[in-house]
């Protein structure tokens, strides 16, 4: 299992580096200390990231997601001054040098800014402790030897994850190229097909129930078809950006009629809030919509009920879509954008990953959040017009 192995790891990094309980005993000693001069400390930390454009550009959900931001730095050092050290501490560790790749932010940011903590806190340290001049200075020590295991582990994961991604990147290129020419050379028959069932399905003067069911399931098998030949499509070739100023209830709207659903699906779009607008490019809008709302359907066979909701948030926009399904497995939650990986017996698994490359390109974001048994919840988080130029492709 990956977080035992990290933990191995980590254990051994500590032995490299001479950790002992000693240092963590010094370091727990001081988190009280530490605590009332937490607030200050992460101001600073955020104030400083809005300063640099490559910090700045993955936070597209303005001062609300600053906000849990801050409390989410405010948790990793408590975590840190309880010198706790165990697998899952390690773990969470791990998955931020993976995050930090899937948000597209360099590395070196992250080494900067535990630069940034690390004087903070010794700072702290020197003018709030109390400590003899000796055991300041192992004290500080020992918390640095605690930053560097921390960063050794984030920097493991971001090192790792960036290289298996290029890997897939150039394996995919060319199983991208292959897929792309058999995508373009399908849509032709497929047309024709098409085409040929609707002939004669007009010029028959009287059809049984049979050949009406034959008809139908022919016509939804060629639908089939020509959906995952647009998503081989949609995901090889390179995609162009035209942004406008929409309706988000709109892009809804047609992104919904591109979808069956049926009577034991219970849609709920109650709370996409009217007026609401996006500066993006809008096929692609209602392209990641209508994915994400066929993915929630086909997740739900036996019925269930969907949610799509549209509010502002921060300097965005979020479209969300819940449903009420099996949820998503933990182990594969990581996967689901990656191409080519799909849960589903039907279908080749670039639905979700073309979503995000679109969500991407657009300058959003989009992510996932579920538990097994409980459903699943995708985001999409989109500028608002307010932060695109105003005034320009109004629709």
């Amino acid at each position: 299992m990956k977080a035992d192995q990290f933990h191995e790891l980590y254990q051994d990094l500590q032995r490299y580096v001479g950790w002992t309980e000693d240092d963590a005993r010094r370091v727990r000693s001081v988190a009280p200390v530490v605590a009332p001069h937490l607030g200050p400390l992460i101001e600073d930390f955020y104030a400083e990231i809005q300063r640099h454009p490559q910090t700045l550009k993955v936070i597209i959900g303005g001062e609300a997601q600053i906000a849990r931001l801050k409390q989410t730095l405010r948790r990793w050092v408590e975590e840190l001054l309880a010198a706790e050290c165990d697998r899952d501490y390690v773990w969470r560790r791990w998955k931020i040098g993976w995050r930090h790749v899937e948000i597209g932010l360099p590395q070196v940011y992250t080494n900067s800014a535990l630069s940034r903590l690390r004087t903070g806190l010794v700072r702290i340290l020197s003018e709030h402790s109390g400590l003899g001049s000796e055991e300041l200075t192992l004290t500080v020590e020992s918390l640095g030897r605690l930053l560097d295991l921390d960063l050794a582990i984030i920097e493991d994961a971001y090192q790792a994850e960036y290289l298996a991604r290029q890997e897939r990147i150039r394996r995919l290129a060319t199983i991208g190229e292959l897929a792309g020419g058999v995508a373009h050379e399908l849509r032709n028959p497929l047309g024709i097909i098409r085409n040929a069932v609707y002939f004669l399905r007009l010029t028959q003067q009287e059809l049984t129930e049979d050949a009406r069911d034959a008809f139908d399931e022919l016509e939804r098998a060629l639908g089939t078809c020509n959906r995952l030949a647009c998503e081989l499509l949609d995901y090889v070739r390179e995609p162009k950006l035209e942004e406008t100023n929409f309706s988000i209830a709109d892009a809804v709207t047609e992104a919904l009629g591109t979808l069956e659903v049926s009577e034991s699906i219970e849609l709920d779009r109650e709370t996409v809030e009217q007026g609401l607008r996006c500066r993006a490019d809008r096929g692609h809008v209602v392209l990641i919509i209508g994915n994400l709302l066929r993915n929630a359907i086909e997740a739900m066979p036996s019925g269930g009920r969907v949610a799509v909701s549209a509010s502002r948030a921060g300097d965005g926009v979020v479209v969300q879509v819940e449903d009420t399904g099996p949820g998503i497995d933990p182990t594969v939650l990581d996967k689901i954008f990656e191409p080519l990986f799909s849960r589903k017996a039907k279908g080749i698994g670039l639905g979700l990953a073309v979503s995000r490359r679109y969500a991407e390109l657009n300058h959003g974001r989009l992510e996932v959040e579920s538990e097994p048994g409980h459903g699943a919840t995708f985001r999409l988080t989109l500028p608002s017009p307010e932060h695109g130029e105003s005034g320009k492709g109004q629709s």
